[in-house]
């Protein structure tokens, strides 16, 4: 479902189709305020993403490009030279200021993020290319044909997602709200199922049937 047609979702589930009562605007508000809740809920592996920075000799600070944030980087490393091949360690945000040791300029082997600046351990002593993996920050819904950035399938929960939000606004106490919440997280836990669960593809043969681990049901053919 596009924006327009979350939002046409939202007043059905809420009974509430007069813009005078509730706008527009302020569905919009609700509908991303429920879709950035279900970005925020988990590593989704939809919200994943890379980049890179470049190195200069002698240049031991980089901004952070666009779209990154300080806390959502998975790994920095050094990919495209497989001699120098090499994962940088994280330093914690209170050894940020800490000195480098022994090690003036070299290959960097650590890195330190604060304030969309990034640091590296030691300072390069030469030009490199650092691959950033991250999980990026979806902008919100705002065009009508905007849609959510995950399956199809689990669009609806937004919706539920701000009709709660809604109903809340609109002093509606009944047991519907309470049902549109109870959807609301029994499909993010759904997704997490859908999304994050590892799933072992390996086959065993126990008494002439196939076994495949990590499906909901686990017996396929005889």
């Amino acid at each position: 479902m596009n924006l327009t047609q979350l939002r046409s979702h939202v007043r059905s589930l809420t009974g509430i189709q007069s813009t005078a009562i509730i706008s527009d605007a302020d569905i919009d508000l609700f509908i991303n305020e429920a879709y950035q809740e279900i970005n925020r809920e988990a590593d989704w592996p939809f919200l994943r993403a890379q980049t890179t920075i470049t190195t200069s000799a002698n240049q031991g600070t980089y901004s952070l490009p666009a779209g990154v944030a300080d806390n959502s980087l998975a790994s920095v490393a050094v990919l495209s030279n497989d001699v120098n091949r090499r994962q940088l360690r994280p330093r914690s945000r209170y050894s940020t200021d800490d000195s480098s040791g022994p090690y003036i300029i070299g290959r960097p082997l650590e890195y330190s993020v604060w304030n969309g600046v990034m640091e590296l351990y030691p300072t390069p002593d030469v030009s490199e290319t650092i691959t950033l993996r991250y999980f990026s920050e979806p902008a919100n819904l705002s065009s009508g044909t905007d849609v959510p950035i995950f399956d199809a399938k689990f669009h609806s929960l937004v919706a539920y997602g701000a009709s709660v939000r809604v109903l809340i606004r609109e002093g509606d106490d009944t047991e519907r709200r309470g049902y549109y919440n109870l959807q609301f997280q029994n499909g993010m836990e759904q997704m997490k199922g859908d999304y994050l669960s590892e799933r072992d593809r390996s086959i065993l043969r126990l008494g002439g049937r196939r076994r495949i681990f990590g499906r909901r049901d686990n017996f396929y053919g005889v």
